[in-house]
């Protein structure tokens, strides 16, 4: 175990034995690296075009919640991801190409596709479109011939789509028009039924306010009833206390006749017939008011309670027929509303189907691209080259160099050690 320890004292010495293997292995990969990054290699450019993108259809949408008729956006329902995918669309690259007269056998979808480079400036919606190429000038020119045929694409794609929700709607037009039609139809046929709401709810006002009248009627009634009662029960306790006939006492005088009959039978003088005295009992006139005033009670009761039995029947039947006006009055509103909401929610869908039908038409003859990608900047021909990074390749093989170099002088110490412990066995 000893013998096959090595010290850091011997890797060092191994390096610097080797060190003249080192440099020189060294030099010759940086000597290389150099030749190929100044001589071999050409230079590659990259210019680049700016794009600001906007996402329409979230523009469109209200702060309400979405329904279905909102998902028939005529725009495309594209984020900075979609964006940024569909730049190297096959159509864009092929229109890129075309446009440039580039070589076909040079330029292919797939080897354009490669040479340009998307990527987005962090927070913000701007997209960078990246063409490295060995001619600067193609370089800038490809960029924005891609950045101008994307904005068309765009358009191009907006107004497929607002052509094919256009067709949709219109049918759909045709559908909701037939529905609203219908509900208007069911809505006014109900409208012209007798007894509507409005008769109805006249009916009940009128009903509820005689109602109203009737009971006030019978509170009076009540009291009137409670001020007879009171009357004739204090009547009925005066007759029980009057006497029904009264003894009376008159002078003969009081009686003209009788005094003259008495005078001449009896020849008596004037002085002592006035004397004479005549007792008689005569009904009490007080009880036969009493009578008189108890029986005006008994008929003005029976008439007030008549009339009350009579306001009874009366509210009764009315408050019987109010309760029948409110449930057909409750029925024909449920219909009312029904009806009524039906009509409504045709109205609504048809306008909103409208407003699309007018957004898409709108979008179908615009050019919508344009709104949604703005080239914000447009690519210029590069002066710097980004490649060959000619300092990086020289720092790589001069690493590479001397990793190559350390790995050569260890298997050459290797090689050598293990000859030599052959050769002492052989011995």
């Amino acid at each position: 175990m000893e013998d096959q320890e090595i010290s850091l004292r011997e890797l060092i010495e191994i390096l610097l034995k080797n060190k003249a293997i080192i440099a020189v292995i060294t030099i010759v990969c940086v000597f290389i690296s150099g030749i190929f990054s100044f001589f071999v290699m050409d230079p590659v450019y990259e210019a680049q075009a700016k794009l600001i993108v906007s996402d329409l259809v979230s523009k469109q949408q209200s702060s309400e919640e979405p329904s279905i008729i909102d998902s028939l956006t005529p725009y495309p329902d594209f984020n900075i991801e979609s964006y940024k995918e569909q730049i190297k669309n096959p159509e864009i690259l092929m229109k890129t190409i075309e446009e440039l007269q580039l070589d076909p056998e040079k330029y292919t979808v797939s080897s354009l596709a490669k040479a340009i480079t998307i990527d987005q400036t962090s927070g913000t919606n701007i997209i960078r479109v990246k063409v490295k190429n060995t001619d600067p000038e193609l370089a800038a020119k490809i960029a924005n011939s891609v950045a101008v045929n994307f904005t068309n694409f765009i358009t191009d794609l907006s107004k497929k789509q607002a052509g094919k929700s256009l067709e949709y709607i219109e049918n759909q037009l045709k559908i909701e028009e037939e529905n609203l039609n219908k509900a208007l139809l069911a809505y006014q046929e109900f409208l012209k039924q007798p007894r509507g709401v409005s008769e109805l709810e006249s009916e009940k006002s009128s009903k509820i306010s005689l109602l109203t009248r009737y009971k006030e009627e019978l509170a009076q009634q009540d009291i009137e009833i409670s001020v007879v009662q009171n009357a004739l029960q204090e009547a009925q306790k005066q007759l029980e206390t009057t006497e029904k006939y009264i003894i009376t006492k008159k002078s003969l005088t009081d009686d003209p006749v009788l005094f003259n009959y008495v005078e001449h039978e009896n020849d008596s003088s004037v002085q002592e017939t006035m004397k004479l005295q005549l007792e008689s009992e005569e009904v009490n006139p007080v009880y036969l008011t009493l009578q008189e005033k108890i029986s005006e009670f008994q008929i003005k009761l029976s008439q007030l309670q008549a009339t009350k039995a009579q306001l009874n029947n009366e509210i009764a039947q009315l408050q019987k027929e109010l309760e029948q006006i409110q449930v057909e009055l409750a029925e024909k509103q449920h219909q009312e509303d029904i009806l009524s909401r039906q009509v409504n929610t045709a109205q609504k869908t048809y306008n909103a189907l409208m407003d699309k039908y007018e957004e898409s038409r709108l979008t179908e003859s615009s050019k919508i691209g344009e709104s949604a990608v703005v080239i914000s900047s447009q690519a210029i021909p590069p002066l710097n080259p980004v490649s060959p990074n000619k300092a990086l390749n020289l720092a790589i093989a001069c690493v590479l160099g001397i990793m190559l170099g350390v790995f050569i002088a260890f298997f050459k110490e290797y090689w050598v050690s293990t000859g030599v412990e052959e050769q002492k066995q052989t011995m």
